[in-house]
């Protein structure tokens, strides 16, 4: 991208024209439905930006180890598909790979509060591996709706404790969370 493109800023300032030392901002949605924009480069890890954004944010409580950075993309006006991003993930070359399918679109991150137990901390987050996890548990993996009505059977803090509670998904797999955009 040309330098002064749109979503494109400059690290040097006055003297030093455009560095070379470019990079873009990534939108990151929080919990309250608000976002923000932290700029980042290929580099930038997910625990990064969660840094960066209690940083920029003094009202997020926590450290940035208690925080994860996800990533969500709606595959239809019903299902969401989600994901919580290790920590050594970098969100924009992610970003980048999914724009260059063209898949950009309904496509999210979102800073969430890590509500995990510490008997949570050892589940792996691959795809392989949540398969298994999923079999050892019952768990079938269905896919579920993402709608109105199934928002109004769920039932207040029962329902937000389970939803905290539950395993980083694959973007393969529909959100059992609930959430909307």
């Amino acid at each position: 991208d040309a330098p002064g493109a749109p979503g494109k800023y400059f690290f040097g300032t006055g003297a030093e024209g455009p560095a070379s030392m470019q990079g873009s901002y990534l939108r990151v949605y929080l919990e309250d439905g608000s976002y923000f924009s932290v700029p980042v480069s290929m580099s930038t890890t997910a625990r990064e930006v969660c840094r960066l954004l209690l940083k920029k944010r003094a009202r997020i409580e926590g450290t940035p180890q208690e925080h994860s950075l996800y990533v969500a993309q709606a595959a239809n006006t019903e299902e969401l598909f989600e994901r919580r991003l290790e920590p050594n993930e970098t969100p924009l070359a992610l970003q980048e790979a999914v724009r260059e399918q063209g898949n950009l679109h309904q496509f999210r991150f979102h800073l969430r509060r890590d509500n995990r137990g510490a008997a949570d901390d050892d589940e792996p987050s691959s795809p392989d591996a949540l398969d298994a996890l999923q079999r050892r548990r019952g768990g079938a993996g269905a896919k579920r709706k993402n709608n109105k009505s199934t928002n109004d059977r769920k039932s207040g803090a029962k329902s937000q404790q389970r939803d905290a509670a539950a395993p980083a998904k694959p973007l393969s797999r529909p959100s059992s969370s609930g959430r909307r955009w």
